[in-house]
Parts: structure tokens; C-alpha cells; sequence
């Protein structure tokens, strides 16, 4: 029969007592910005308003009171960078109508009709 004494080594015992702390803390402060991010959730980032939207465009843009007429094709497109793009190409003007608090930019090629709608 043999006889097994635990020798405890204090320095051992310290970083022990430190590792259980700083594991407590760690994962109190994990559980409080979770907590945090889904209280307030993050911001949205802010919306352009149609003036910020259209000042790098303002001198292919004409304003206009009447809707779009209806054409044989309409194409939309994502933003108003991409509008810009092809009236450049086209060597037409971007027109501009509201309709509804929405405002519509619009570029007439013949029977093709390129859009760009928002709601900003």
C-alpha cells in the first residue's frame, strides 16, 4: 500500500484563483454587450436626403412636373450613379418628377426608358 500526500504549491493556487476571476469577468462583460447590442440594436446608417443624392449630378438633371411616359421597354436601375452612367453614354438628360413622395429620375431613349425610383 503506498501513501499519496498533495502538496499544494501556494503560486499554483494564486494563478488558479486569477484564471477563475478573470474567466467571471470575461464572461460578465460578453453577457452585458450582448445584452447592450440587442436592447438597442445597431443604427441604421443615416439616408441621403434627394439633395445630397443628386448635387454630383446636378448638371444632367432636369427638373419635370409630368410622370414618365409609358414606353415599349422600361429598365430600372440601382442607384442614381448608374442612371448617370448612361445618360453620359446616351448624351441625354436625367429628368426628375415626384410623384407621391417618391421621386423618380428617368432617362427617355427612343422606346427605352431607364429608371431610377426613391422614396428619400
Amino acid at each position: 500500500m503506498t501513501k499519496t500526500e498533495e502538496i499544494p504549491l501556494p503560486h499554483i493556487q494564486n494563478q488558479r484563483m486569477i484564471s477563475y476571476i478573470a474567466t467571471a469577468l470575461t464572461t460578465t462583460a460578453l453577457a452585458a454587450s450582448a445584452l447592450l447590442y440587442f436592447i438597442k440594436k445597431l443604427a441604421p446608417p443615416p439616408m441621403k436626403t434627394v439633395e445630397d443624392l443628386t448635387k454630383p449630378y446636378e448638371e444632367l438633371i432636369a427638373e419635370t412636373s409630368q410622370k414618365p411616359p409609358d414606353t415599349k421597354t422600361t429598365i430600372e436601375v440601382e442607384t442614381l450613379e448608374d442612371l448617370a452612367k448612361i445618360a453620359e453614354t446616351l448624351i441625354r438628360p436625367i429628368l426628375h418628377a415626384i410623384e407621391k413622395e417618391e421621386h423618380i429620375f428617368y432617362i427617355i431613349d427612343n422606346d427605352t426608358k431607364y429608371i431610377y425610383k426613391t422614396k428619400r
